[in-house]
Parts: structure tokens; C-alpha cells; sequence
């Protein structure tokens, strides 16, 4: 499967999960409920769980006896945006054959 057609497979498997479910005459209220998780994302709720067991780990590494100097804060940072620019050159890369 090309790269440019990865996205339009998934929210096609999305798409025919849903109208599968949806299609169900015998489907209850509750089985409705169910499918709230996959209508809204989860993705910003993860992010928000990430940030509440990172920021304590972060702020116990401030208050122990490591002192780090100003470089080392940068590194990760400097290495999140690196990870960051190889991914969106590699998807514009992906819009052109």
C-alpha cells in the first residue's frame, strides 16, 4: 500500500467498523455508549495522562542532587524537534509520487 493511501485505508476500516455497528437493529442504548470512545479522540486525553506522569518525574529530577547545566535541558528538546521535522518532511514528501 503507498504511503499517500495509509490514511485513506484506516478511516476506511473506521468508517466500516462504525456502519457496522451502527447497522445493528438489536443494538441497545448502552451499546451506543460504547461507541462514544471511538467518535471522540482519545489522543488529547493521552497527552493530558502523559503530561501528569511526566511532570512530576520532571520535578523530582529538579529537586535531587543532579545538577544539570542549561545544555542539558535543551537536548531533548532539541531532539523532540528534530523528530518532529523528519516526520513532516517525510509526510509532505508523501503528497508527491
Amino acid at each position: 500500500m503507498s504511503r499517500d493511501r495509509r490514511g485513506e485505508a484506516a478511516s476506511g476500516h473506521a468508517q466500516a467498523l462504525l456502519a457496522r455497528l451502527s447497522a445493528n437493529p438489536d443494538a441497545d442504548e448502552a451499546g451506543d455508549a460504547s461507541l462514544l470512545p471511538a467518535s471522540l479522540s482519545l489522543a488529547p486525553l493521552g497527552q493530558l495522562m502523559f503530561l501528569a506522569a511526566a511532570l512530576p518525574v520532571i520535578a523530582w529530577i529538579r529537586r535531587t542532587c543532579f545538577a544539570f547545566s542549561a545544555w542539558a535541558w535543551r537536548v531533548p528538546a532539541y531532539g523532540i524537534g528534530g523528530i518532529a521535522a523528519f516526520w513532516t518532511i517525510e509526510r509532505v514528501a508523501a503528497f508527491w509520487p
